[in-house]
């Protein structure tokens, strides 16, 4: 009897040892497949995160190369404002000049129509005689 009470104990632990053996395969293996799953979605997150920075890479150039070209073409359009600006100035300085020539001119022109007249029209009816201007 004990030799049997042994015997059956010692099938109970290996049944158990065989059960928990199986127990480990069926886990290894799960856990070797959800390795593999996660290797495969770490693989693909990285293919897309490269991608998302290829594509951000290229926005930024393309974004670089036309402000380059807007800075470009604001600066030419400064400058030939600048340039008008400068002919502006240049011609306002003309037109004062003119306008002073003119004012100086029209000045000269009174001043001697009125130095031509006044001799004969102020002086003393004595000093007239004497340079032959008559009333």
């Amino acid at each position: 009897m004990i030799h049997k009470t042994v015997l059956d104990s010692a099938m109970q632990h290996e049944t158990h040892i065989q059960e928990m053996e199986e127990e480990m395969r069926s886990f290894i293996s799960t856990k070797s497949e959800a390795t593999e799953e996660l290797r495969g979605m770490v693989k693909k997150l990285q293919t897309m995160f490269c991608s998302g920075i290829r594509t951000l890479d290229d926005l930024a150039s393309e974004l670089d190369k036309k402000s380059q070209s807007t800075c470009e073409k604001l600066n030419t359009q400064v400058n030939l404002h600048s340039s008008a600006l400068d002919d502006l100035w240049q011609l306002e300085a003309l037109l004062l000049q003119k306008g002073t020539y003119l004012s100086y001119s029209q000045a000269l022109s009174y001043t001697s129509q009125s130095t031509e007249l006044e001799p004969c029209s102020t002086a003393p009816k004595g000093t007239m005689g004497m340079f032959g201007c008559q009333e």
